[in-house]
């Protein structure tokens, strides 16, 4: 998702750009998003559930990776 924050102009592959308006925020293709992005017309917008979602990934790599250091504390014997 991106809020823009600029108003584009022009086109981009046939695609009119000024049905994008400033300060709206859309659901685009990742390709699009990105060239917005980019060219300073958009700004990357997450939503709260997406935040949520994404402190839980954080979260659960975090716990994967701490198990894992641990299991490196021991020697290997104890690993059969």
């Amino acid at each position: 998702m991106v809020r823009m924050i600029r108003q584009p102009t022009g086109s981009i592959d046939g695609l009119a750009l000024e049905k994008y308006h400033v300060p709206q925020t859309y659901e685009l293709e990742p390709v699009l998003a990105d060239f917005l992005i980019l060219e300073g017309y958009a700004a990357s917008e997450m939503r709260r559930l997406d935040r949520r979602s994404q402190r839980r990934k954080e979260s659960i790599d975090r716990r994967r990776s701490n198990s894992t250091s641990q299991l490196r504390r021991f020697p290997s014997i104890f690993l059969l």
